[in-house]
């Protein structure tokens, strides 16, 4: 009898626990294991580059949804893109001016975006300024192209 009870309690050890560790186990997926973290393909880029890439991707684009109106549909940023289970990518975008002014709303300049675009804008007219900068070395050369081809309305230099 002595041996069947202590069978018994070694059953009960085991299940107790093979249950901590399941509970472990779930709480350790649950933690890490709920999804693989990625960028967004096309948030930050304009409306026309994401069109061209989309394209490139024999996908189609459905705009999703429009925050302002105060850029043409090219210029407009993706703030967020989706794709479906049709091969269709959803595309929201922001309309407003890149940063906002006394005449113009848009993003505010100690926002991220407004602080991007900014930046941007800055990046632009050191380019327009003197073309000749970016020829300075051919690394110089591909980031200024780079730059334009992303940001292609504030490059007026002719790149």
């Amino acid at each position: 009898m002595l041996g069947a009870n202590r069978g018994w309690f070694h059953v009960k050890e085991f299940v107790h626990r093979f249950i901590v560790a399941l509970g472990a186990l779930s709480i350790f997926f649950v933690a890490f294991g709920s999804g693989v973290a990625a960028a967004d393909t096309f948030a930050g880029v304009t409306y026309a580059r994401a069109v061209e890439v989309i394209g490139q991707l024999k996908a189609n684009v459905v705009v999703a949804g429009v925050v302002g109106d105060r850029l043409p549909r090219d210029e407009c940023i993706v703030t967020r893109s989706q794709r479906d289970q049709k091969n269709n990518v959803m595309l929201f975008l922001n309309c407003n001016a890149t940063v906002a002014s006394a005449t113009q709303s848009g993003n505010s300049a100690a926002s991220p975006a407004g602080r991007e675009a900014k930046d941007n804008q800055a990046k632009a007219d050191y380019i327009n300024a003197d073309p000749a900068n970016c020829a300075i070395s051919d690394a110089m050369v591909k980031a200024c192209k780079d730059f334009c081809d992303a940001h292609g309305p504030l490059c007026s230099a002719g790149q």
